[in-house]
């Protein structure tokens, strides 16, 4: 398998927002600062566009795509785990000139 380069990343591109079919539970886990806890019974992110990222920054969460678990399981990386989420496509989705495949590869948080 061809496998990407890997550098250090100073940031990750946000490709859209939380889904339509997400259903989330927020919890108050400190009464004096207020911090919230997001659990997600269920992930849908809502992609405006796709270059071929393999890896997304969420609201307060990363997505990896297949390509890219594949690799890491392949490699035995430890203390990674992975949950499958569902794609959404906004109106006005678009594949850019860099995307690697001409659909949505299945993401994991």
């Amino acid at each position: 398998m061809n496998r990407p380069k890997l550098y250090v990343f100073d940031g990750f591109p946000v490709k859209g927002e939380l889904g339509d079919n997400t259903r989330l539970e927020v919890r108050e886990i400190c009464e004096v600062c207020h911090r919230k806890d997001f659990i997600y019974h269920h992930l849908s992110y809502k992609f405006d566009e796709w270059d071929g990222e393999d890896v997304i920054k969420g609201v307060d969460f990363y997505l990896i795509s297949e390509k890219l678990k594949k690799i890491f399981t392949e490699e035995n990386i430890k203390g990674i785990g992975f949950q499958e989420i569902e794609n959404e496509k906004s109106e006005f989705f678009k594949f850019s000139r860099n995307s690697y495949q001409k659909e949505l590869p299945v993401f994991y948080k």
